[in-house]
């Protein structure tokens, strides 16, 4: 394991392996690529929830970027892709090509903020408890929505997926 902040070639390799790869099984290299087990130790989080935006609890973490609060936004896709995302959404458009380009840049953008917004990756990380939410309703978009994908990434660096509320 490379000391916090060094990147070795292994590092590198890492990052274009996941970089050229659209599906969540790319992220089963992550904790090599964001390194969290040996910054947080064992304090890693426990269970994370996800939910649509009008879950009203304490544990809530609006991670949009329209509404969100100043941690939520670091995991919020960009307005870059979120923009034509959302258009193709709502005209009908969205396809399996255009999932598979949006998911790839989004988790460019995760693996970006780790390393230029650790601290906020260290706070959510350090948390018992944590409810994603996004404006999404998965009965009509499945899977395609960003508070799964980071989900994912979350449970691959050491936290557990508890379900949608």
């Amino acid at each position: 394991m490379v000391a916090s902040g060094a990147r070795s070639d292994s590092d590198d390799e890492t990052d274009n392996t996941l970089l050229s790869t659209a599906n969540r099984r790319a992220f089963r290299r992550t904790t090599m690529v964001f390194g969290v087990a040996s910054l947080l130790g064992d304090t890693l989080m426990g269970a994370i929830y996800t939910a649509r935006i009008d879950y009203e609890r304490s544990d809530r973490l609006d991670i949009t970027r329209k509404s969100g609060c100043s941690l939520g936004k670091v995991f919020a896709p960009s307005w870059a892709i979120l923009g034509p995302a959302i258009a193709a959404r709502r005209m009908g458009t969205e396809s399996a090509e255009s999932w598979a380009e949006y998911e790839r840049e989004y988790l460019k953008e995760l693996r970006a903020s780790y390393r230029t917004q650790r601290q906020a990756w260290t706070d959510l990380l350090g948390r018992q408890q944590v409810t994603l939410c996004c404006y999404c309703n998965l009965k009509l978009v499945g899977d395609r929505c960003h508070r799964l994908l980071l989900a994912d990434v979350l449970t691959k660096l050491g936290a557990t997926y508890a379900g949608e509320r």
